[in-house]
């Protein structure tokens, strides 16, 4: 685009927006009928010192996009940072006399927001700001511009820094760098845009992990519970418990027959002595464990006193001790050696010993 053309749209842009803001301001509703621009704004910033809207019934209220609050406004966006979203629509709202009167009329809010800020505004905005409130006799020519200026920051938005803009067309000389500007503005914008482009995709990707995430969370939590169910339900019926005795025998019968093979080899525990010194309690402490406590546990009974428990006692020996004698073919009890031999002391018959024998053990 030439220099010529440039200026002619750019006469025909400013007429058509000033035929534009004409006609809006004939159209708009009156300032009292539209909302305070602060209203919303006073819970969120009481402690900067922000007045509560005017509550008087008869008091004067001003459109926010007037020459006055246009100037003012800016000022407040490094402490109130929502009056920035709500900078291009200001003839949507009003001000009531209490925030005009606080912002926009009187300097001394400012000033106080100024002291106590710990970052206040730097020298650059706040010389531009002051130059645009004091430069009010300014021609027809550099009002244009600085509408331009303004309509430009707005578009580019949050994509550019409004300083960036303010430098670049304070730069503008001539068409040929105003051309040039917004060449650069334009190529940044298109910068700008592909990098949001890039973070949404890896946005989208990182959405994607993590719903994948949580269905691989759920499908291991539905397999812990199910392994959870099948721990607890383990010995829930006969069957499972049966399975579970066979199991515990086949991990214990190598042991229990290597016990058997070693109490056979042991011939000392013939010894009369040792025999008289017979102890049941002793005797099952030496025997495989497992079959020990399997006996004792089941053939547990709370009913009996301690009187009877020494009784009990030899009997489960007497069961261990045929359990010994049923899984080793030549396993010899000492214990039922010795009763045998109180046995046929009484009767003086080996018949009736060896009948005795067959039927009550199989050693």
């Amino acid at each position: 685009m030439n220099p010529k053309s440039l200026i002619l749209s750019s006469i025909f842009y400013f007429k058509l927006t000033g035929f534009l803001s004409f006609t809006l301001k004939m159209s708009r509703p009156n300032a009292e009928d539209l909302t305070c621009i602060f209203q919303d704004l006073v819970k969120d910033h009481k402690n900067i010192g922000l007045s509560a809207c005017g509550t008087k019934t008869k008091q004067t209220w001003r459109h926010a996009d007037s020459p006055a609050a246009k100037k003012r406004l800016p000022l407040y966006h490094p402490y109130i940072p929502e009056l920035v979203d709500l900078h291009s629509s200001l003839s949507s709202y009003s001000i009531c006399e209490t925030h005009y009167n606080q912002l926009i009329s009187k300097d001394n809010f400012y000033q106080q927001l100024l002291n106590n800020s710990l970052f206040p505004p730097s020298s650059s905005s706040s010389s531009s700001v002051h130059q645009f409130q004091t430069d009010t006799n300014s021609d027809n020519n550099s009002t244009s511009i600085s509408r331009t200026h303004e309509e430009v920051t707005d578009f580019i938005g949050s994509h550019l820094s409004i300083e960036r803009a303010k430098n670049l067309f304070d730069k503008s000389q001539d068409n040929s760098d105003v051309t040039y500007a917004i060449t650069e503005l334009l190529f940044q914008l298109e910068i700008q845009k592909g990098e949001i482009i890039e973070l949404r995709k890896n946005i989208s990707e990182y959405c994607e992990e993590i719903v994948h995430l949580k269905k691989l969370y759920r499908k291991k939590c539905e397999e812990n519970d199910e392994l959870i169910e099948q721990w607890n339900s383990r010995h829930s019926d006969q069957q499972k418990r049966i399975n579970e005795v066979i199991n515990i025998a086949l991990l214990e019968r190598e042991c229990l027959y290597k016990e058997i093979e070693s109490l056979i080899r042991d011939n000392n525990r013939f010894f009369l002595e040792n025999l008289l010194n017979y102890d049941p309690r002793i005797w099952l402490s030496k025997r495989n464990q497992v079959v020990a406590n399997f006996i004792e546990t089941l053939t547990y009974n709370n009913s009996y006193t301690d009187s009877l428990n020494i009784g009990k006692i030899f009997k489960n020996a007497m069961a261990v001790d045929l359990i010994y004698g049923s899984r080793h073919g030549k396993y010899v009890s000492e214990v039922n050696l010795m009763a045998s031999a109180i046995k046929y002391s009484i009767a003086r018959s080996k018949t009736i010993i060896n009948i005795d024998n067959h039927i009550t053990c199989s050693g």
